[in-house]
C-alpha cells in the first residue's frame, strides 16, 4: 500500500512513524542507513538532529565505509577520541577534498598527518610509480620489472609479481573487508607472452593464489583493462588496428563476449565495470564524431556468451556484437551545459567509476574529456621558445567533467523494477584551461596533471595537483608559500598555491585525496585537513 503513494507522501509517513518511536529505537534504525539518509533525517527537526549527531552512529558509519574501502581512516585509538564534528569532517573531506585546498581557504596548506615507509635500495633504483590502494592500508609499488604490494603502516612487502612496466597492464579489485585483493595482469606489446593471469592475494599473509589463466596466441592487448567481481575486460587486436573491440570475460564460468562499439576504440573509448554492468564511453567513427555513454547489463549478454575455448582468431571464430546490436540498458549522447554536444575525434578521456560514499549501493561515475585545440600557428622553434617563456600562450583545449550517480540493479534482486538501472546526471562542467592527460583523479574535484598544462599558467610549475572545477593548481616545487590570481577577467580564474617541498618523485593522488610521493628511500603519504 505504501509503495503506491507518491514519493513525498511515503517520506512524510516514514518521518511521522519515526516520531512515535523512542530515541533509542530511532538510533537503532539509523545504524542501518547510509550517510545521505542520516543527514536527510537530521534536517527534519532538532530531536532528529540530536539523534543523528550521536558519536557512536558516525563511528558505525565510518566502520561501514571502511569495510567497503571507501575512506582512509586514522588509527583506531585516535578515531575513537574524535568528536562527532571531526568524524563528519572525515567523510566531508573525502567527498569535497581538503578544506585547505578550496579557493576560499586562507589557511596555509599543511598536511594534517603523515605516514611513511621505507623502500629497499633495489626498488628505489628501479622505481616507476606508486598507487595507494583504495582504503589507504596498502600500496602498489611498480618498478621496471615488477609490481609489489606493500603494507602502509609497517612498510612490509606483501607480494611481488613479475611484469615489465613498458609492456604490462594491471588492474585490481579489492574485496569488501580489505583483506583480499584480486590482481589482473594483461600483457601488452613485446611482453613475450600472451597469457592473461589473475591472482587472488591474501593481504594478511601475502599468499597469492593463481585463480585464472588465459592464453591468446597472436593477440595484441591494449588498454581497457578492468576487473570487478567475476568479470574482467581488455581491448584486443590481431592486426594492430585502432578499432579494437572490448573483450568481456566471466573468469569464474570461463565464458566471453566481444563488444565492438564501432568507434575509435584505441584512442577514444574507455570502459569501467560496476556490479552487473559494463560502462563504456566511445566516439562515432563518422562525422560529426559524437561521443556517447552506454551501459549494458551482464544479464542482457548472458545468452550471447560463449565458452572461452571456442575463441580462435586463426579461423575467424569470434563471438562478437557490433554497434547498435549491443543491448544498451542506458545510452545517451554526451552534452556539455545542456546545449553543446561533445563532438571531436582528437579527444582524451578518463572514465572513473567508484562506490558512492554518500548513497549506499550507488556508484559515482565521472567522465573527464579533454578535446585538443587546433594546431596553433607558429610551431617553429622560435614559437615554441616564446611560448615556454610565457611571452606567447599556446591555444587551450576544451575540457568537460560530467558526473553521474548510478544505482545498479542486481540481477539477483527479488524486487522487480521498471528498469534494471537508474542513472542521474549530477553535474556538468566545462573547464578551460584543462589538463590534457590527468594521471589520476580523486573522489572529489582534484586530479594529477602530468602534462604541460601548468607550464601554460606558470613556466616553473612542473607537476601539479589540479582543481578541475575552477582551473586551479595546487603544487609544490618552490621556496615559499604564495598565491596569484589571473588579472584578466575574461580568462578563467587561476590560483596557484606553492608548498615548500623539493621532491615530486612518483607523485600520486589517491582516491581519498591523499598525496603520495617519494623522498629519498621513503614513501611519504600526506593527509590534508
Amino acid at each position: 500500500m505504501l509503495r503506491r503513494l507518491p514519493a513525498f507522501q511515503r517520506l512524510f509517513l516514514t518521518f511521522m512513524s519515526l516520531k512515535t518511536l523512542a530515541p533509542e529505537l530511532v538510533l537503532e534504525i539509523l545504524f542501518h542507513l547510509d550517510v545521505y539518509t542520516v543527514i536527510s533525517i537530521s534536517s527534519v527537526n532538532k530531536d532528529f538532529r540530536c539523534i543523528a549527531f550521536t558519536n557512536q552512529l558516525w563511528l558505525s558509519l565510518l566502520d561501514e565505509l571502511d569495510f567497503h574501502n571507501l575512506v582512509d581512516l586514522p588509527p583506531r585509538d585516535l578515531l575513537r577520541s574524535c568528536s562527532t564534528t571531526d568524524l563528519m569532517a572525515i567523510v566531508k573531506r573525502t567527498i569535497c577534498g581538503p578544506a585547505s585546498w578550496l579557493p576560499a581557504s586562507s589557511s596555509v596548506v599543511e598536511p594534517q598527518r603523515k605516514l611513511t615507509f621505507k623502500l629497499s635500495p633495489h626498488i628505489v633504483n628501479n622505481l616507476i610509480n606508486i598507487y595507494l590502494i583504495r582504503g589507504g592500508k596498502y600500496a602498489l609499488v611498480q618498478t621496471v620489472t615488477s609490481m609489489n604490494i606493500h603494507e602502509v603502516q609497517s612498510g612490509k612487502q606483501i607480494s611481488l609479481f613479475d611484469g615489465d612496466y613498458m609492456s604490462t597492464n594491471w588492474a585490481l579489485d579489492l574485496q569488501p573487508g580489505g583483506k583480499t585483493l584480486r590482481l589482473l595482469r594483461v600483457p601488452g606489446r613485446n611482453f613475450g607472452s600472451s597469457e592473461i593471469v589473475l591472482w587472488e592475494v591474501d593481504l594478511s599473509s601475502g599468499r597469492a593464489l593463481e585463480i585464472f589463466r588465459l592464453n591468446f596466441p597472436g593477440v595484441e592487448f591494449r588498454r581497457m583493462c578492468t576487473i570487478h567481481g567475476d568479470f574482467l575486460t581488455f581491448g584486443f587486436s590481431s592486426d594492430g588496428s585502432a578499432h579494437m573491440p572490448v573483450m568481456l570475460v566471466n573468469w569464474r564460468e570461463e565464458t566471453y563476449i566481444s563488444l565492438n562499439y564501432v568507434g575509435r576504440t584505441y584512442y577514444g573509448t574507455h570502459v569501467a565495470l560496476i556490479p552487473d554492468h559494463i560502462v563504456a564511453s566511445y566516439i562515432d567513427n563518422f562525422e560529426p564524431f559524437q561521443r556517447h555513454l552506454a551501459i549494458t547489463s551482464f544479464s542482457s549478454l548472458e545468452n550471447k556468451c560463449q565458452p572461452l575455448h571456442t575463441f580462435d582468431l586463426n579461423i575467424g571464430s569470434i563471438n562478437e556484437i557490433w554497434g547498435h546490436d549491443i543491448p544498451f540498458d542506458f545510452h545517451e549522447e554526451l552534452i556539455i551545459d545542456s546545449t553543446r554536444p561533445l563532438r571531436d575525434l582528437n579527444s582524451y578521456i578518463r572514465l572513473h567509476a567508484f562506490p558512492s560514499i554518500v548513497h549506499g549501493g550507488a556508484y559515482k561515475l565521472r567522465i573527464y574529456v579533454c578535446i585538443s585545440p587546433p594546431s596553433p600557428a607558429g610551431q617553429s622553434f622560435g614559437g615554441r621558445f616564446l611560448n615556454r617563456m610565457g611571452i606567447v600562450r599556446s591555444a587551450q583545449g576544451t575540457a568537460a567533467l560530467l558526473s553521474y550517480l548510478v544505482h545498479p540493479r542486481s540481477s539477483s534482486s527479488r524486487l522487480s523494477y521498471p528498469s534494471p538501472i537508474t542513472i542521474q546526471l549530477t553535474s556538468t562542467l566545462a573547464a578551460v584551461p584543462a589538463p590534457s592527460t590527468p594521471a589520476c583523479m580523486s573522489y572529489a574535484r582534484y586530479c594529477l596533471d602530468d602534462s604541460e598544462w601548468t607550464a601554460r599558467i606558470d613556466r616553473y610549475a612542473g607537476r601539479s595537483i589540479v582543481d578541475v572545477l575552477c582551473a586551479r593548481s595546487i603544487y609544490r616545487n618552490g621556496d615559499n608559500f604564495w598565491s596569484r590570481r589571473n588579472s584578466n577577467r575574461n580568462k578563467p580564474r587561476v590560483v596557484l598555491t606553492r608548498i615548500t617541498k623539493p621532491n615530486w618523485l612518483c607523485l600520486r593522488l589517491s582516491l581519498n585525496g591523499a598525496v603520495v610521493h617519494v623522498e629519498g628511500d621513503l614513501v611519504v603519504i600526506e593527509y590534508y585537513a
